[in-house]
């Protein structure tokens, strides 16, 4: 297992981020938001930097299902293909198994930034782990900053706790 990570959060808009530790600490590098049509230039772009690819899996959630339902699916499967035909190491991540983990560290600092109910938690255990508000993160557009922190989020949430098993 490599000491970097390329995080995604697959969608219509897919968030990403790149992080490594640092003194046994996360440390964000890099993180934005791409969408659909750009994805495929994207993707092979940010697997130049070394480290895993986690990618957060598309569970239903009992969510009603519509065109958009395939979106994550189809990037999840970009991403992955590429991954392994560079000879990267890919891993899926559920939702319902890494958000709660990571979310519970989420009560201890309150993020500069707002975000819904939904994603708050998430911003705060955000800053808690890293010790600092990424500036990456405020540098994403405001309507799509939750897709670039679920993907930050995941990537310090892989290289803590998801890439021991």
């Amino acid at each position: 297992m490599s000491m970097r990570v390329i995080a995604f959060d697959p969608g219509l808009v897919t968030g990403w981020a790149v992080l490594g530790l640092e003194d046994e600490r996360p440390r964000l590098e890099a993180a934005g938001v791409f969408t659909i049509g750009e994805a495929p230039s994207r993707v092979k772009a940010l697997l130049l930097c070394p480290g895993d690819v986690v990618a957060e899996g598309w569970e239903n959630q009992g969510k009603s299902v519509d065109i958009a339902s395939s979106y994550p699916n189809r990037v999840l499967g970009m991403i992955e293909a590429l991954a392994c035909d560079r000879g990267r190491a890919f891993y899926e991540a559920k939702a319902s198994v890494w958000k709660p983990q990571f979310a519970r560290n989420g009560g201890y600092l309150p993020a500069p930034d707002r975000f819904d109910s939904s994603h708050q938690p998430l911003a705060n255990a955000l800053l808690h782990e890293l010790g600092y508000w990424p500036a990456a993160l405020a540098a994403a557009p405001r309507k799509e900053r939750r897709h670039a922190l679920d993907a930050a989020a995941l990537g310090v949430w892989w290289l803590l706790w998801g890439s021991n098993g």
